[in-house]
C-alpha cells in the first residue's frame, strides 16, 4: 500500500491539474479573432489541459498495469473489494475523459465523467488514509457504519421514491 501512494500522488495531482486547465480553457472564447490576446489564452490554455490530460493518461497505464498484477493476485475476490471497483471507475473514466481529446463529446456528459473521476479520486484517499495510526480507525468506522446502514438506506430510497413519484403526480396538476 505504502509503495502505491507516490504513483497515486501523482495521479492526483495530474487529475487536479487537468480538471483545472480543462476548465480554465472552456471559459476562455474559442472563437475570439485570430491573433488576438485572447486567443492566444485559449490556445495556451487548451495545449496546458491536453498536455495535463495525456500526462493522467500514462499514469491511467500504469494504474492499468498495477490494476491488472492486483486483479491476478486477489482473483475472484478483487470483484468484491471496494477499493479494486474503485480503481476500475477510475481507469475508465479517465479513459473516457482522455478520449475528448480526439472525439467530440459532448460537454455536459464529459463534466459529468469529470465530476465522477474526482469524486472518486478523492474517495481513493481513504484508502492510503489508513496508513496513519490517529485517522485508521476512524476510517474503519466509517465504512463499518456504511455497512450497517445499506438496509436502512434501501427502505429511506423506495420512500423518496414513492414520495417523488407521488408529488409528481400531483404537480402536474
Amino acid at each position: 500500500m505504502q509503495t502505491l501512494l507516490p504513483q497515486y500522488i501523482f495521479h492526483l495531482i495530474f487529475i487536479n491539474m487537468q480538471m483545472f486547465f480543462a476548465e480554465r480553457a472552456r471559459k476562455l472564447d474559442p472563437g475570439a479573432a485570430v491573433g488576438t490576446e485572447d486567443a492566444e489564452k485559449y490556445r495556451a490554455a487548451n495545449n496546458l489541459a491536453n498536455t495535463f490530460n495525456i500526462l493522467s493518461f500514462l499514469f491511467n497505464i500504469i494504474n492499468i498495469f498495477v490494476f491488472t498484477k492486483q486483479t491476478q493476485t486477489l482473483g475472484s475476490q478483487a470483484i468484491y473489494r471496494i477499493w479494486s471497483i474503485t480503481d476500475f471507475c477510475i481507469i475508465v473514466c479517465n479513459i473516457t475523459v482522455f478520449t475528448k481529446v480526439f472525439f467530440n463529446v459532448s460537454l455536459s456528459f464529459i463534466r459529468i465523467v469529470e465530476a465522477i473521476l474526482i469524486i472518486l479520486i478523492w474517495f481513493k484517499s481513504l484508502y492510503y488514509m489508513r496508513l496513519v495510526g490517529a485517522i485508521a480507525p476512524l476510517v474503519d468506522s466509517i465504512f463499518v457504519i456504511m455497512r450497517e446502514m445499506l438496509y436502512f438506506l434501501f427502505i429511506f430510497i423506495i420512500g423518496i421514491i414513492a414520495l417523488s413519484q407521488a408529488f409528481y403526480i400531483i404537480g402536474n396538476n
